[in-house]
């Protein structure tokens, strides 16, 4: 560990500095990216091995009916299906797109029918924030959009 402080820091007047400064003049956080570390780099490891997992299940056809790979892999399939959303259209949204038309001329109605996408969809296209630490100046909070 101690390769990665940097000792010449009063560890009482910084002690981030103290414990990590020659690891933070080392590692540059890429432009596209608000941090680095073991937990960006851990979640960056399971996309790889999600994205497998869902490829490998999508390209099976022998698979029996309802085990979780068989449903893994059509759920992909049906995203990939290009032909088929564009026949659809809008025709599966027809009746949220209904509701928000309404849901638009009164705050209160917009308030409802955003707790009612969340309730459905578990996340909403309207407006989702969340108070997080500021990735760039951790001693405040920002809200996340």
């Amino acid at each position: 560990f101690n390769k990665k402080m940097d000792t010449s820091a009063d560890p009482r007047n910084n002690f981030l500095r103290y414990a990590s400064g020659v690891w933070m003049d080392k590692v540059k956080i890429p432009s596209d990216q608000q941090d680095i570390g073991s937990f960006r780099l851990l979640k960056e490891n399971i996309d790889i091995q999600l994205s497998e997992i869902i490829h490998g299940a999508s390209k099976q056809s022998n698979l029996k009916p309802f085990t979780i790979s068989q449903q893994v892999g059509d759920f992909y399939k049906s995203g990939m299906d290009v032909d088929r959303i564009n026949k659809l259209g809008i025709k599966p949204i027809q009746k949220d797109l209904k509701q928000a038309d309404v849901a638009v001329g009164s705050p209160k109605a917009l308030a409802e029918f955003n707790v009612d996408l969340m309730l459905r969809y578990g996340a909403s296209p309207i407006l989702n924030v969340i108070p997080d630490v500021d990735q760039k100046i951790n001693d405040r909070y920002i809200l996340q959009f």
